[in-house]
């Protein structure tokens, strides 16, 4: 892997490379950026370049240092926050956090602390790191990623220095797929249904992603809303989310069909049947409008919106608008 990982965030290297080199480092960096983005990765890769043997910056290297941040045996650098069951960042975690970061490092130039889903922090425990914050203590870095800052106290964003990580270009996401992966089908096919993700593009190139989801669209398609999802139920909220976004990309065809009549631009045109007959039947507003719609409601899924009420609405919703 290389700074692939990272096209499109050269602005923001550059920024981390002048405070270090200035020693002007926020003790406190808020990773922001949609999940698949690359936040892990990034935190990461600063936990490396901060304790680095060879002073690499944001680069692979063998060095001990950089070989143990790796593979999670790092001694000084501790994450927090990634069990994927979890519902919150209990007060138990940041206790432990606040008792590490106190202490000196044993082998590390700098201690590193990254709590992953900040914003799962229970207010409580967001309340319990104002003091660590405020007072940071000697040769210790908190790094917080976050796919909803909006969650936060204003308290914890305010005392942090906020790292936007940006989608990538299409044209950016074929590079890294093809030197990072070798895929050596459907890249621009990837590269767009991923929306610049690439976090996103690697799981669908490695996941058999878009044979399962040309699945779901067939069974959506034959059986019916409400009928799909009691047939397929869906099992959590990162499901039903990508749920959404199948509807959304059919939507997306059904629209670009209407306005261009270029099969050529389809994510599926396995479905060009269905496509233009759905084209034909609505009206463009009718499809920008279940789109916008759909759009508002996976927003609200992803800030905790409950998962089997929203099923109920998204079933009725497109089985109304749509079918």
């Amino acid at each position: 892997m290389s700074l692939n990982k990272f096209l499109g965030n050269e602005s923001t290297l550059e920024f981390i490379r002048h405070a270090l080199d200035k020693k002007s480092l926020s003790h406190s960096l808020l990773v922001t950026g949609e999940k698949g983005i690359g936040k892990k990765t990034f935190a990461r890769f600063l936990a490396k370049t901060l304790n680095c043997d060879k002073d690499n910056f944001f680069k692979e290297c063998d060095c001990v240092s950089c070989a143990k941040i790796e593979s999670g045996n790092h001694p000084d650098v501790r994450w927090y926050g990634l069990d994927e069951e979890k519902t919150s960042v209990k007060l138990a975690e940041i206790k432990d956090l606040i008792h590490w970061i106190g202490l000196k490092p044993f082998e590390a130039k700098m201690k590193v602390f990254i709590i992953n889903d900040a914003h799962d922090m229970t207010t409580e425990s967001q309340n319990a790191m104002l003091k660590t914050l405020e007072e940071p203590p000697p040769q210790s870095q908190l790094i917080l990623l976050s796919d909803h800052r909006n969650l936060m106290l204003e308290t914890i964003v305010s005392r942090s220095v906020e790292i936007k990580l940006r989608p990538l270009s299409s044209k950016d996401v074929i590079r890294a797929l093809r030197d990072d992966l070798g895929v050596e089908e459907e890249w621009s096919f990837l590269s767009q249904l991923s929306g610049g993700n690439l976090g996103k593009a690697i799981r669908y190139a490695e996941e058999g992603w878009l044979e399962e989801n040309r699945r779901l669209l067939e069974s959506w398609l034959r059986l019916g809303s409400w009928d799909f999802f009691s047939q397929e139920g869906v099992k959590s909220r990162g499901d039903l989310v990508e749920i959404v976004e199948l509807f959304l990309h059919f939507l997306r065809d059904t629209l670009v069909f209407k306005e261009t009549q270029d099969k050529n631009k389809l994510f599926f045109p396995h479905e060009l049947a269905r496509i233009k007959e759905f084209a034909d039947k609505k009206k463009t507003d009718e499809i920008i409008d279940l789109m916008n719609e759909l759009i508002s409601t996976r927003e609200s899924l992803e800030n905790n919106l409950n998962q089997k009420i929203t099923s109920a609405y998204i079933a009725t919703r497109i089985e109304e608008k749509f079918f």
